[in-house]
């Protein structure tokens, strides 16, 4: 089945340390977010709606030669960049966004540019049936740098 995506907006930001998307229409079946830039700080944080609980992320990554996965419920989800002061993209999928009758899942994967780090994956749940209409992103310091663009993806 394909699919078409339509640009909702983009944010280019330098030295912050917090993005939002917000009054994201409810038309489309799924998002997604696309960020390449710089960060210096260690992770970025993702929450829906301004919501701080049912939340939950699963971490699978690896370099080439070594791995690892672990699951975090704190109410954050996670997204780590392979480096702390790289330049990286990343890209956040979340299904379903507008569906009033199911929880919403969403998977991430980054990447860094420099070539010195390996690919990450993350899959979250937001233990929640409400429609996002907010995505905020948020890091522990004033670091990214970068450009973020939202999209909205209707079934052809």
């Amino acid at each position: 089945m394909a699919a078409t995506y339509e640009k909702i907006a983009t944010q280019t930001v330098t030295s912050v340390g917090s993005v939002s998307f917000t009054s994201i229409p409810s038309t489309y079946t799924d998002l997604r977010v696309i960020y390449y830039g710089y960060n210096d700080a260690p992770l970025v944080k993702i929450n829906f709606n301004g919501d701080t609980s049912n939340l939950s992320t699963t971490f699978v990554g690896g370099n080439g030669s070594a791995g690892g996965s672990a699951s975090y419920s704190d109410g954050w989800l996670y997204v780590w960049p392979p480096g702390v002061g790289t330049y990286f993209n990343f890209s956040v999928d979340v299904m379903n966004y507008s569906n009033s009758n199911v929880f919403k899942t969403w998977l991430c994967r980054t990447s860094i540019t420099d070539g010195s780090g390996g690919p990450t994956a993350f899959v979250g749940l937001w233990r929640s049936i409400s429609a996002i209409n907010r995505i905020d992103f948020i890091t522990s310091s004033a670091t990214m740098s970068g450009t973020f663009t939202i999209y909205g993806i209707k079934a052809a």
